[in-house]
């Protein structure tokens, strides 16, 4: 974990001195590599040391997180290049922090009692894509594409779609700074509630839920609603919907698989969908273009979450269970 931190925290502030493009695609291809193994881990790590009565409170903390980052991230922009004028490369010098972080609290972090004394049945050893396992996998697969297609394809683009309705374009970075902080504030609020609601409700209930909701959420954004104060305020729903999502990926799928392959397989269900976002985020992108906006590309995808729907129903409920040994 701590190695992911410091790759993405590193590769985040080499980013802001970048010259061309090429060696900027580079940096942002190694933030990636250790978000991802950063996340995995991390996410393995709470589950198995936190006690059982907060584990899925605290996993949807854990995923709020993530979004308060992001959420930060856009206040700054709007005082960095909206108040201030200055350059993006600036926000990537942030990157630092992560990494100022990890170094105070590392030596406090203590390892997983369940992953240093376990020791795995024939069963767990079978691997990731076999018997009862693989079968998880594929549908936990499933999930994500649907919750990393619809975020990249569709509301990753709403700032960008709230901007195209700003008619002053000095008023363009205020607006599309505060759709990304409200979009966050949403995310935020998303991604607490669904650890409480997974325990009312249970996991396979819960998902269904916001699946649902994101499914009726995005076409009222991108086509029922007008002027780019509506629809910037609208980003709280949104982000509650699509983007309190990613808590699914904290609160279900560290129960799915044993303690053995846990860390693997979160890692693989969260980031292998990833592939095919990014094919999305670029057709979605030139569908705007052939169709005249990003609204009529966004209600195109939308119907991924239906993906979503019918492949947790494939899944197992889990509330009221122990980790898997």
């Amino acid at each position: 974990m701590v190695a992911g931190v410091v790759i993405y925290s590193v590769a985040t502030v080499l980013a802001a001195t970048t010259g061309t493009w090429w060696l900027l695609g580079v940096t942002r291809f190694f933030t990636g590599v250790g978000i991802g193994a950063e996340w995995g881990v991390g996410t393995s790590l709470l589950q198995e040391t936190w006690p059982e009565k907060w584990r899925t409170r605290g996993a949807g903390l854990l995923q709020a997180g993530f979004s308060l980052g992001g959420l930060l991230v856009s206040a700054l922009w709007v005082l960095i290049g909206s108040t201030w004028d200055l350059s993006w490369r600036w926000m990537y010098l942030f990157g630092v922090v992560p990494l100022i972080i990890i170094a105070l609290v590392y030596r406090r972090i203590p390892e997983s009692a369940r992953w240093v004394t376990n020791t795995a049945t024939p069963e767990q050893r079978a691997g990731l894509l076999r018997g009862q396992t693989g079968r998880r996998f594929l549908a936990a697969l499933g999930v994500s594409v649907a919750i990393t297609v619809g975020w990249w394809a569709v509301s990753s683009y709403q700032p960008t779609f709230v901007g195209g309705l700003v008619h002053d374009p000095r008023r363009t970075a205020f607006f599309t700074g505060w759709a990304g902080a409200l979009y966050n504030v949403g995310e935020i609020i998303g991604c607490i509630a669904f650890g409480f609601l997974a325990d009312l409700w249970g996991r396979k209930g819960t998902t269904t839920f916001y699946f649902a909701g994101s499914i009726v959420v995005v076409p009222v954004v991108f086509l029922v609603l007008n002027g780019a104060g509506t629809v910037t305020v609208a980003q709280v729903v949104a982000g509650f919907f699509t983007g309190g999502l990613y808590s699914w990926y904290t609160v279900h799928t560290p129960e799915l698989f044993s303690t053995r392959i846990r860390a693997t397989a979160i890692s693989a269900v969260f980031s292998g969908a990833r592939y095919l976002a990014m094919i999305a985020s670029v057709g979605s992108g030139s569908l705007a273009s052939a169709l005249g906006g990003f609204d009529k590309a966004a209600v195109i995808f939308t119907p991924v979450y239906v993906l979503g729907i019918v492949a947790v129903l494939c899944l197992p409920e889990t509330r009221g269970k122990d980790l898997p040994a």
